[in-house]
């Protein structure tokens, strides 16, 4: 072969590669855990982000809308605990419907695991997980959640006050397939 046929042909090779390699760097990372609110999280085909995490008090009159639809016996709190609510956003960028995940818990330093409380479908800032069209979001941007400040669904805690002691508290989110993803909270 010529010399200057083969600088050619390791030239183009050499192109080629890079080429490919650079096209390597052009798809987002797959995303599981986060250091930070805010950061997107593959589950499955769906992205999860958390908008804000934050305590609510029930006499201040926003915190009141969202705390609105708990059950009689759920609804007081002792001395020892405190609302605490993790809005949520979820995309679907597929072009296929899929299931939202249901299940949701906080994971404190200790270990210690709480379960979100349940909320009437009728406040309309309350999480529902729902089979979600494919480029569609949680929550709909025209409804009352989208159009809001914050953006997101609220997924409700009730936590002690002894695990805002011991942070950082992590969310984790688990879908129908066991595949989970989690994120620490800004507390």
């Amino acid at each position: 072969m010529p010399p200057l046929v083969r600088r050619v042909s390791v030239a183009l090779l050499v192109l080629a590669a890079a080429v490919g390699l650079a096209a390597c760097g052009n798809k987002p990372a797959t995303r599981t855990t986060g250091e930070t609110e805010g950061t997107y999280l593959n589950l499955g085909p769906l992205v999860y982000q958390v908008q804000l995490s934050r305590q609510l008090n029930p006499k201040d009159i926003e915190d009141q809308t969202y705390l609105q639809g708990i059950a009689p016996a759920q609804a007081l709190l002792t001395s020892q605990q405190t609302w605490f609510g993790v809005f949520i956003r979820v995309a679907n960028e597929t072009d296929e419907a899929h299931l939202a995940a249901a299940n949701f818990s906080i994971v404190d330093t200790q270990d210690d695991v709480y379960r979100p409380v349940p909320q009437a479908a009728a406040n309309p800032f309350t999480y529902q997980p729902k089979m979600l069209p494919g480029g569609h979001i949680i929550p709909d941007p025209d409804s009352v959640a989208g159009e809001g400040v914050i953006q997101g669904s609220l997924v409700l805690f009730k936590l002690p006050n002894t695990a805002l002691d011991n942070r950082p508290l992590e969310l984790v989110v688990t879908d129908s397939l066991d595949n989970s993803a989690r994120v620490k909270l800004d507390v």
